[in-house]
């Protein structure tokens, strides 16, 4: 229970910042973002991701998995798949901003 209210927390610190290109900024909490995101559970996690990329203004219906990605542009990233074949890259800054782009367009993992 207490891993569903901390993801239900998580989704509900998300909100929409514009941001031109194809790279879409959206604010999370600050502090162990990295942390309690690797806490939750698989399906907590797809739940929040699937979040951020709708934040985005991007079409999901639902992510069908997620996984950690490495290191992109110094932010930790992890990479998610919608259900409709299309994959996101949701990186997170220093300072708790989500940053969500299309997969191929972030490059390769440093």
């Amino acid at each position: 229970m207490r891993a569903v209210a901390s993801a239900m927390g998580l989704l509900s610190l998300l909100a929409c910042d514009s941001q031109p290109a194809q790279v879409k900024e959206i604010e999370v909490a600050e502090g162990g973002y990295k942390e309690r995101i690797e806490a939750l559970t698989d399906e907590q996690r797809d739940a929040v991701f699937l979040r951020a990329v709708r934040d985005a203004g991007h079409d999901c219906q639902a992510v069908a998995g997620s996984a950690y990605s490495g290191v992109q542009f110094e932010m930790p990233s992890w990479a998610a798949r919608c259900t409709n074949g299309e994959d996101w890259l949701i990186m997170i800054g220093k300072g708790g901003r989500a940053h969500v782009a299309r997969r191929e367009e972030a490059g390769p993992a440093s």
